[in-house]
């Protein structure tokens, strides 16, 4: 899915000439609460299902009823909870991995 979302991004980006903003060459999960006016990240599943559930572009472009079963699929889970945290590389991983050990 992280592919289709960037690339329905990208080329919405393009159609609507979107200004990308500042760039910011940290890693945002761990260094953006420093920067004054960075955009915030979401923290935790529930909190970036329900940023993907108000960015209508974003959905069209994958699809409304993926999208809806998506977000229903994700919301049923129980795992909505358990943060987001950055690993090494910047890259990210839920802890939700570490409590099924």
């Amino acid at each position: 899915m992280l592919q289709a979302v960037i690339i329905a991004a990208g080329l919405d980006g393009f159609r609507t000439n979107a200004d990308p903003g500042k760039r910011y060459d940290i890693d945002m999960y761990k260094d953006g609460h420093k920067v004054r006016g960075a955009p915030r990240l979401p923290l935790n599943l529930l909190d970036a299902l329900r940023e993907f559930d108000k960015n209508k572009p974003l959905k069209a472009a994958l699809g409304d009823e993926f999208s809806q079963a998506y977000v229903k699929m994700k919301t049923r889970s129980g795992i909505l909870s358990f943060p987001i945290f950055p690993i090494g590389n910047g890259s990210t991983r839920s802890t939700f991995s570490q409590h099924q050990r």
